[in-house]
């Protein structure tokens, strides 16, 4: 019974650890982003710092089902 608690404890840490790195990087390219949009890039900033964000997406849903 004790190895079934902590192995729960560590599946809802890796969730938390997920989750938190999810938030992160959306947290940074949401401002990478807001910057483009101010105007100091041009729309071609803003195509390549999408592109980045939806390949950080990718990487947090890849993550997620590991």
């Amino acid at each position: 019974m004790f190895e079934e608690l902590l192995d729960g404890s560590l599946m809802l840490l890796d969730v938390c650890t997920t989750a938190k790195y999810a938030l992160l990087q959306t947290k940074e390219y949401t401002k990478e982003l807001q910057s483009i949009l101010r105007g100091r890039r041009g729309a071609e900033g803003l195509a390549n710092e999408f592109r980045k964000y939806l390949t950080s997406r990718k990487a947090v849903r890849t993550r997620r089902t590991e």
